[in-house]
């Protein structure tokens, strides 16, 4: 069976991205400041469109008006 050698790279090119997303996960700080920009954001656009966020204090939920953000 005759094949162009795309599978065989794409394979490589799969186990690759496995091991980087393993090591990602492995190590955490990379996905730790994602999450840290990612949720910044989203409090900004919150804020920008004028919408409370709720957060947990003392295990009891507290809405947060956007002029307190």
């Amino acid at each position: 069976m005759k094949t162009n050698g795309r599978k065989s790279s794409t394979k490589a090119r799969a186990r690759s991205k496995d091991k980087d997303i393993d090591r990602l996960f492995a190590d955490g700080r990379l996905i730790d400041r994602a999450m840290k920009r990612a949720v910044r954001a989203a409090i900004l656009d919150h804020k920008r469109a004028g919408n409370p966020i709720c957060t947990l204090k003392n295990g009891r939920v507290v809405w947060i008006p956007p002029e307190k953000i």
